[in-house]
């Protein structure tokens, strides 16, 4: 039996973007889902029918008696429950994702993928996701989750940038959220965000996704995206590498700015012998004009003098 750090769900890229319909009512139907998807090996080319015992589905030991009722509850709804796959720009398709379901006396439940979604499943070789199920069972939020196999579906790239309406159809969030951010922010975002990079650190593994976010604003106040960062560590160098790049060509145009004001001050002053007065417009002379410049060091009599540093 391959450690739990081993043991992966895999799906296609559509299938993780996808929105499960209707919305689950606990994290237990998530769970069901991901666990029984794990049991197909990646070779395999038709659906079996897979069984799995309710303690599997939790970290506990043991489950307590209403999480063994809720687990039935989620059993029920699953036997109704597809995904919303899109199809082109417009297209819409929904796929039933059991052909059957039903959990027994003891605890164990059956399942088996609807055959309709064997595309999705088996013998992927592009475009599809890998889920770490130890990291993926570890999270006790439904927004967790379904960011969480969202996320991993683009944590090939650097970041990616997600319309907040996006978000919002996607995780089929209340209208309450979607009216306020910081509700959003608060109760799914910074959730998600804390539950996803927790589990990464407690079960480490080649699969593990951890991220960052920010709002995008649009003007001063309203937030219309939301940015994933996922290759953090390669991404904080890129912008380190840039923020040291911008400082050097502020240093060196502040250099060249400096260089070419001390050059005009001393060469008007060795051919008329008295100060300039500089345009305001002009960098050079605004550099002049400033406490660094030659000419305010004269001014103030700091001792400066011109015609012998010249000769030396």
């Amino acid at each position: 039996m391959p450690k739990k750090v081993d043991i992966i769900v895999k799906e296609s890229n559509e299938i993780a973007r996808a929105r499960v319909v209707p919305q689950p009512t606990s994290v237990w139907e998530e769970r069901i889902i991901s666990h029984i998807v794990a049991k197909n090996r990646m070779d395999d080319t038709a659906f079996a029918r897979h069984r799995i015992s309710v303690q599997e589905l939790a970290n506990e030991k043991r489950l307590s008696t209403v999480q063994y009722q809720e687990v039935k509850k989620a059993v029920a709804r699953l036997g109704h429950t597809a995904v919303e796959i899109r199809t082109g720009k417009r297209g819409l398709g929904v796929i039933p994702i059991f052909a059957i379901i039903d959990i027994d006396d003891d605890g164990n439940i059956q399942a088996e993928i609807n055959h309709t979604l064997k595309s999705h499943y088996l013998e992927l070789d592009r475009e599809f996701t890998l889920l770490s199920l130890p990291e993926f069972r570890a999270l006790t939020s439904i927004y967790s989750q379904q960011l969480y196999r969202y996320l991993s579906s683009w944590s090939g790239v650097d970041e990616k940038i997600v319309l907040l309406m996006e978000l919002h159809i996607l995780l089929d969030t209340p209208p309450s959220f979607r009216k306020d951010f910081r509700s959003f922010r608060k109760y799914v975002l910074e959730v998600a965000h804390r539950e996803i990079n927790d589990a990464a650190q407690r079960t480490p593994s080649d699969k593990t996704l951890e991220f960052e976010w920010e709002a995008i604003k649009e003007g001063q106040r309203k937030t219309v995206a939301v940015r994933f960062v996922f290759n953090i560590v390669k991404v904080r160098l890129q912008e380190k590498r840039a923020t040291e790049a911008a400082a050097r060509q502020e240093r060196d145009k502040a250099e060249e700015i400096r260089s070419a004001a001390n050059s005009c001050y001393l060469s008007y002053y060795r051919q008329l012998k008295k100060e300039c007065t500089p345009k305001k417009r002009s960098p050079r002379c605004k550099y002049c004009n400033s406490e660094r410049g030659l000419m305010r060091f004269r001014q103030k009599d700091l001792g400066l003098d011109l015609e012998r540093s010249e000769t030396k």
